[in-house]
């Protein structure tokens, strides 16, 4: 019993180093955004602090409770880069980021459907402060479609410099989800269907 009381705080340890990585991914088109190529940076930092705790848990294992924790602890960590590297970031953020605000998405769809969202705003204008965390600069944006007399109510999540985006999409009526769209200058699509409307629009 001792053993396992000691080992647990160090695969803890592990685990929050992994779990560190993962979340810098899941929001990496955020940090991006904010930070541009310091985002490198920070995703950098991640991998050498959850290097450093498995390196710190595996020794510390190995001397207090034996290769029994000390192995499958490693071999866990040296899989977990595999395993990020496989995960698709953007789709668990999307469709994660809609369910869990869900509400918040239906109040910018009816602001979408009572027209206001104003369309002369190429880059948008700011969102309420309730929804404000929706879209990374705070704004709702009305995208035109390239090849359809519509468009939608664009939310980013990534902005490009000088130009481009990605982010979600509330699709106007008439809007097929094929219709290649204008993010920003730069042309994407329909990647994710949400629900209720909503999509996650990519670029090419």
């Amino acid at each position: 019993m001792k053993r396992r009381s000691d080992a647990l705080p160090l695969v803890l340890l592990a685990t929050a180093g992994w779990t560190l990585v993962a979340v810098v991914m899941l929001f990496e088109l955020r940090i991006f955004t904010w930070l541009f190529v310091f985002g490198y940076l920070v995703l950098g930092l991640a991998y050498l602090a959850a290097a450093i705790c498995t390196v710190v848990a595996v020794a510390g294992l190995w001397r207090r409770a034996g290769p029994r924790w000390a192995v499958p602890v490693l071999v866990a960590c040296l899989l977990a880069p595999a395993g990020i590297y496989a995960t698709d970031w953007v789709y668990a953020f999307a469709t994660g980021y809609y369910r869990a605000f869900r509400h918040d998405f239906a109040t910018v769809a009816a602001m979408s459907s009572r027209g206001e969202v104003n369309p002369r705003e190429y880059y948008g204008d700011p969102l309420p402060r309730a929804v404000r965390h929706l879209s990374v600069n705070g704004r709702v944006a009305h995208i035109v479609a390239l090849d359809h007399d519509s468009g939608a109510t664009f939310l980013p999540q990534w902005e490009g410099v000088p130009d481009g985006a990605v982010g979600f999409a509330y699709l106007d009526p008439g809007t097929p989800p094929d219709a290649e769209l204008d993010c920003f200058a730069d042309q994407c699509r329909v990647r994710y269907t949400l629900g209720d409307g909503w999509y996650w629009l990519t670029r090419g």
